[in-house]
């Protein structure tokens, strides 16, 4: 398949171009914001005759920021040679207006908000950073649709999913004026009116959308929550794709069997492989401190017997949500980071080839994959006795070649 770099306008994902480079790495990362960075040579011989112009401009009319004539229009729509690269070139790039993605045939593996630019002193190679449409959401804040009596404001969800809470505060800040993403939302899934399923934001905290995202799925059975970028129907834009797991299964992760590597394979499509294991994390006993209430301060204590029966010392952990109002959430923060803490944490890692199966593409962050490790391995034929582990994927990195790095993390009882 062939790889690409492609750019687009940040709130509608259209007006798609293909940015010619020299070089790129990617990433993407489950519950997590993935990262694409590329380097365009301006200096460079073969780069330098190239000549962009684009279908309309990039901009949909004259005299908007950065300034009147600053990257003007054009009439086509194509890379050539020519007299080189004009200054509508960095219309295509423009950081917070335009997005930027990974393409592999006819899959987006990563993609969104262009941050920064960089170039160095004496260097001619102009490098360029994305970050996934997740990022855009540290831009946002949970409030409503006000012009006054801001710190008075609040919104209560109750009887729904924690994923359709999230979708409800997604669409909370797209309703905003200019707050328009191309997303395309789940549908609703309906719950128990309980304090489980209950979320009050205050317009008085300022909180970022993406603080309330990362805080749903934190709890205990919290959804996973992902924006996964695909080409439209038309080929003409890009989308993203909002999607959370539900009530019955919180895990975002492919229908159907797992994904194989078989490291086991001389000369396959596997190598580098390396082993991470880390106590550090691990605890027997939970902390969680919340609000402070007209009966004082929250606190939540949750303690688990299994590790201090097997002999491990006694190990604890603290985390503060001041947000926290609600003793039954504070509980389920205590609980997931208790639940979380069982075992030391773990990984997997090794670099697979992006053109044998499963093809780059067919996989993502968050899906199972059962991993075949080598008998003559000497830590994994220790660790993992019958030689299979089912693991699911965390993260996907690579750049322009035939190779992406991926890490595996075993589940509970696989580390």
């Amino acid at each position: 398949m062939t790889r690409s770099i492609v750019v687009g306008e940040v709130r509608t994902g259209r007006r798609i171009a293909q940015i010619p480079v020299s070089g790129a790495t990617w990433s993407t990362a489950h519950r997590g914001t993935g990262s694409i960075n590329i380097d365009i040579p301006l200096g460079a011989s073969e780069f330098k005759t190239l000549e962009r112009v684009i279908l309309a401009g990039q901009y949909p009319s004259t005299g908007l920021f950065p300034g009147v004539g600053a990257y003007p229009a054009s009439e086509s729509a194509a890379w050539k040679a020519g007299d080189g690269l004009r200054s509508e070139f960095l219309s295509a790039i423009e950081p917070a207006r335009c997005f930027m993605a990974v393409a592999e045939g006819d899959s987006i593996i990563e993609g969104g908000p262009i941050w920064p630019w960089s170039m160095a002193p004496g260097s001619t190679t102009l490098k360029v950073g994305a970050s996934g449409m997740r990022s855009i959401f540290d831009h946002r804040r949970v409030m409503g649709v006000i012009d006054s009596g801001f710190a008075a404001w609040q919104v209560i969800y109750s009887g729904m999913s924690l994923g359709t809470i999230a979708k409800r505060v997604v669409q909370l800040a797209m309703a905003h004026p200019g707050g328009d993403l191309p997303i395309v939302l789940p549908d609703d899934i309906l719950a128990v009116d309980n304090d489980d399923h209950r979320r009050t934001y205050k317009g008085s905290e300022l909180g970022t959308v993406l603080d309330r995202l990362n805080q749903l799925m934190s709890v205990l059975s919290g959804p996973d929550i992902a924006f996964d970028p695909r080409f439209t129907v038309d080929r003409l834009g890009v989308e993203w794709v909002m999607r959370t797991g539900t009530e019955v299964d919180p895990l975002l992760h492919q229908p159907g069997a797992d994904h194989i590597w078989d490291f086991r394979v001389p000369r396959g499509g596997v190598k580098g492989i390396g082993i991470e294991r880390d106590g550090s994390g691990m605890a027997s006993r939970s902390w969680a401190t919340g609000a402070t209430t007209d009966l004082g301060p929250l606190m939540s204590r949750k303690d688990s017997p299994v590790l201090t029966a097997n002999g491990f010392p006694l190990l604890e952990i603290v985390e503060a949500r001041t947000g926290v109002e609600l003793q039954a959430t504070l509980d389920g923060w205590a609980s997931g980071n208790l639940a979380a803490s069982a075992r030391p944490m773990m990984a997997v890692t090794a670099d697979v080839r992006t053109d044998m199966p499963p093809l780059l593409g067919s996989y993502r962050p968050g899906d199972y994959a059962s991993i075949w490790a080598p008998t003559d391995h000497p830590l994994l034929s220790m660790l993992w006795a019958n030689g299979v582990q089912q693991v699911r994927i965390a993260n996907i990195a690579g750049g322009l070649d035939n190779w992406a790095a991926v890490k595996f993390l075993p589940k509970m009882e696989g580390r």
